[in-house]
């Protein structure tokens, strides 16, 4: 019997063997940025420096924060993954789907609609 590695949920921390385990893309923050202003810089605005003044004016006009993301490969269970777990929205859909494309194609072929069928059914 071979050994498989041992994972752990990113989600929920349970650890199982690998091959019951699933690897999903996850996007994380891995920093920011921001224009901010230093000392240094409103000494040179003052002083009447062009590249400081510029710096300030971007500053005053936008000051705009920058959030940067990154995509991580974590480990889930199948639970937290969501695996084999079809909602019970899309299994409803997927059934009136299966069920109304062939009447529709039936309507749309003969003019007999849905509901004279469930008629003579009833008898």
């Amino acid at each position: 019997m071979s050994n498989y590695a041992k994972k752990t949920c990113n989600i929920c921390g349970m650890r199982d063997e690998q091959p019951y385990m699933h690897r999903v893309q996850k996007q994380v923050n891995s920093g920011s940025s921001n224009t901010g202003l230093a000392k240094r810089t409103m000494l040179g605005a003052a002083f009447g420096n062009e590249k400081s003044q510029k710096a300030v004016g971007k500053w005053a006009l936008s000051p705009s924060k920058r959030n940067y993301k990154r995509t991580r490969e974590v480990w889930m269970c199948g639970k937290c993954a969501g695996a084999n777990t079809p909602s019970e929205g899309s299994v409803m859909f997927g059934l009136c789907v299966i069920v109304s494309v062939p009447l529709g194609i039936l309507y749309w072929l003969t003019g007999i609609s849905p509901f004279d069928i469930i008629e003579w059914f009833r008898g």
